[in-house]
């Protein structure tokens, strides 16, 4: 009963790392929106802006479930394409 496992310890090791690293993704959303630009007395609209958020819900370590918002730009959303990635 002394002795020492091997086997106990690596696991051990495993749960320690798992509840240190990294977050668990559950879904992932891509919302894209187009707000207005109106005039001065906010009676016409001139224009819009698009705007593209990427919403992440993550279980995190603790098992909470945690949302993370992030509103992207042009060159990002190019980046994130699939055209860009090789094989796709």
């Amino acid at each position: 009963m002394i002795r020492e496992f091997p086997a106990i310890e690596r696991n051990r090791k495993a749960k320690r790392l798992q509840t240190m690293l990294g977050k668990q993704v559950q879904e992932v959303e891509l919302i894209c929106d187009l707000r207005p630009i109106f005039d001065k007395k906010r009676e016409m609209i001139e224009g819009f802006i698009p705007i593209t958020i990427l919403k992440l819900i993550c279980e995190a370590q603790n098992e909470e479930t945690e949302v993370i918002e992030v509103i992207l730009d042009r060159g990002t959303i190019t980046e994130l394409a699939v055209d860009n990635i090789p094989g796709c």
